[in-house]
């Protein structure tokens, strides 16, 4: 097969203890899961596709009683495993359990210091979130926080990094809040305009300045992306990466519903070489872009997030409507969705 499937989002469960605000998964109850015996059949199609990273991801993994048994089958396929939880499940007995896997990182969330934090997580879960990393950290096992950048907590971002720091995790990744899920009802409130998103790109700049040489600070959005701050804005297929949901269904992406099968159906093979979707993305053309992206001068250099271009226009090839420039371009501090 050329195309080579190096990585996956694990969506294991929609289960979640919490009801964060603006959830893109709009995570809450179970719904139609695999067993364990059909989690363990992705994993040997997996590890037989030579994929050598899992992200366990949810929900909150830890909702479901049999975690610990599918981390155990995963350990024993030799997967590099990345945990993603909320980490108010994680008490001393499970943290103690987690020592004895082969883990890249546990990824706890944040959406800015306490008061943001638990207006958006529920109260006690700023606290409760420190706690967790400094017990981590304490048993030798490396933690990744993941902070969303909206409105509210981009004056936070500076002064958390500088907690964080402190706590001795190894890397932190920043993202743009995405309107999906729970979270599209509070696009207005906050979603980063023009305005916010040159702030945003001068604070990642002087994160990176201050802490870049004692952590790993990783920042998406196209604006940090073309300044030198950030990674590339959309992976998904294109990067090697997909992301299998808790009925089964397989994404191009673990935040966008782009459906291209369904390992219950289908082995994930069959998929990856036969789904249109993933090979419009595998395929994709910068020739055909349309839009204000077809004439922007970073188009040699960034292809934009096709997702969302998807997700707002219907077609992969249009402008991306959250781009930093395009808002700039057409109407100054204010969105062009």
């Amino acid at each position: 097969m050329a195309f080579q499937l190096q990585s996956v989002h694990f969506i294991i469960t929609n289960q979640c203890n919490l009801n964060c605000l603006h959830c893109f998964a709009d995570s809450g109850v179970a719904g139609y899961e695999m067993t364990m015996d059909e989690i363990r059949k992705v994993l040997r199609e997996l590890r037989e596709l030579g994929v050598f990273q899992v992200l366990f991801t949810g929900g909150e993994p830890f909702c479901r009683n049999d975690f610990f048994e599918v981390m155990e089958d995963a350990e024993a396929m030799d997967f590099a495993m990345v945990i993603e939880t909320n980490g108010t499940l994680l008490d001393e007995e499970r943290i103690r359990r987690l020592k004895n896997f082969s883990i890249v990182y546990v990824q706890i969330p944040f959406e800015g210091l306490e008061n943001v934090n638990d207006t958006i997580r529920g109260d006690g879960n700023f606290k409760c979130s420190l706690s967790v990393i400094e017990q981590l950290t304490k048993n030798d096992i490396p933690v990744r926080a993941r902070i969303t950048a909206t409105k509210k907590s981009l004056n936070d971002l500076y002064s958390l990094v500088s907690v964080l720091v402190l706590l001795g995790i190894s890397s932190v990744t920043i993202r743009e809040f995405v309107p999906l899920g729970r979270g599209g009802q509070f696009a207005h409130e906050l979603l980063l305009d023009t305005h916010a998103k040159g702030e945003f790109a001068n604070i990642i700049a002087r994160i990176r300045s201050e802490f870049g040489p004692s952590m790993d600070i990783q920042a998406a959005g196209i604006h940090n992306y073309l300044a030198g701050n950030g990674s590339s804005p959309w992976g998904g297929v294109k990067y090697r990466n997909l992301a299998i949901l808790p009925d089964g269904c397989v994404n191009v992406c673990e935040i966008f519903p782009f459906y291209c099968g369904n390992v219950r159906l289908q082995p994930l093979a069959h998929i990856l070489a036969n789904s249109p979707v993933i090979k419009s993305f595998r395929d994709f053309d910068r020739n055909r872009l349309t839009g204000h992206c077809a004439v922007c001068c970073f188009r040699n250099k960034c292809d934009g997030c096709r997702l969302f271009s998807f997700m707002f226009r219907g077609d992969i090839y249009t402008g991306d409507p959250l781009c930093y420039w395009a808002c700039a371009e057409n109407e100054p501090n204010s969105l062009v969705v």
